[in-house]
């Protein structure tokens, strides 16, 4: 995850959300329950059709087992239904909610709510680091 950056390598990062909660699709996928990520076997791009391409994309980086390992490791207890999605044993998205924003909160991530991103451009001048936006 991006926060994991903004730890090793000392990296600012801002998180901008759209709602005035913070995580609230996080907070409703799944029926309010969070589907952490698709067991063995399991293709997430049936439960994701419109985002199949990012989907493939991500998985081929970042596997289902590597979200499961960091989630339990983060003391997120998990377990799989018949279908191979994996979910909070609390069956309760709030799980998920802590554990991300707890991750974030201990690498100084800053969040603004209620953020509309209207345009990204990358920063251009002599002072500008390679890799800064202006949003």
């Amino acid at each position: 995850p991006a926060f994991r950056l903004a730890k090793a390598q000392e990296v600012s990062l801002l998180l901008l959300e759209k709602s005035a909660n913070l995580l609230h699709k996080v907070r409703i996928s799944g029926g309010g329950r969070c589907n952490v990520t698709h067991g063995h076997g399991a293709s997430p791009l049936r439960s994701y059709p419109r985002g199949a391409n990012l989907i493939q994309s991500l998985a081929s980086k970042h596997g289902p087992e590597d979200s499961a390992r960091w989630f339990q490791e983060k003391g997120v207890e998990l377990k799989t239904e018949a279908d191979g999605r994996i979910f909070p044993a609390s069956d309760n998205s709030e799980s998920v909610v802590g554990c991300l924003s707890s991750a974030a909160a201990s690498r100084g991530v800053q969040v603004q709510t209620e953020a509309r991103v209207i345009n990204v451009a990358q920063a251009t001048g002599p002072r500008s680091p390679r890799h800064r936006f202006r949003i």
